[in-house]
């Protein structure tokens, strides 16, 4: 029976086991990289730090390019705007990140932590600059662990593959602070039911970026509290 439009349409289609495979090596050798390259070794000050950001997202990238030279279509990994009808919730979970990032700015641990970027607590635009460093960093990310992991790794694993990209999420959160790491796994699945429900490795991207900065600005703020 020939598959409808919509099925047709959606990320995560069928694909041969071989080849879901091989794509879930290419995540877990990215995955492994990136993880390998850590920043805890540069000074607060050390523009390097962005070097090694940026690197991090290089083998991200790399492995969602791995899983599309397999025969995965960007497509079918959920590179594409999400749907229209998720967009309310895409916005919704923009408003949840940012209240959710101010409250956690507020705990001693994360402000210890955040900003990584020194002069990002005391100059708006290396704030700006930090902030889209890590933008870029977080769009490989998603397109990693939402498209390759939970779209990419689907017609393998089924439904489990949202609980295994958050997982996979969690495990990467274990140099973060005890809170970051400790709502990891539920924020995975909530970003992973996001994708899924917009069809898109795109739609948690604005809430990641928006939780990212509200952390961020709250941390250099005066306290609310």
């Amino acid at each position: 029976m020939a598959p409808t439009a919509r099925s047709a349409r959606a990320p995560g289609g069928r694909r041969r086991p071989r080849r879901t495979l091989g794509l879930l090596a290419c995540a877990a050798v990215a995955v492994a990289l990136e993880r390998s390259l850590r920043t805890f070794p540069y000074g607060p000050r050390d523009l390097e730090l962005f070097g090694v950001v940026l690197a991090k997202a290089a083998a991200l990238a790399a492995g969602f390019g791995g899983a599309w030279a397999l025969g995965h279509p960007p497509r079918a990994l959920g590179l594409a705007w999400p749907a229209r009808r998720a967009r309310p919730l895409v916005a919704l979970a923009v408003v949840v990140a940012v209240v959710g990032g101010l409250a956690l700015g507020q705990l001693d641990g994360v402000r210890a932590h955040y900003p990584m970027y020194g002069p990002a607590r005391s100059s708006a635009g290396a704030l700006a600059l930090s902030t889209g460093v890590f933008a870029v960093y977080a769009l490989t990310w998603e397109l990693m662990f939402r498209g390759v992991l939970l779209f990419g790794a689907r017609p393998l694993l089924g439904r489990a593959s949202l609980v295994a990209q958050a997982a996979m999420v969690t495990l990467a959160h274990l140099d973060k602070p005890a809170v970051e790491l400790a709502l990891a796994f539920p924020g995975g699945l909530a970003f992973g039911l996001l994708a899924v429900r917009a069809r898109s490795a795109l739609a948690p991207l604005a809430a990641h970026v928006a939780l990212a900065l509200a952390v961020n600005v709250a941390c250099v703020a005066p306290r609310l509290l």
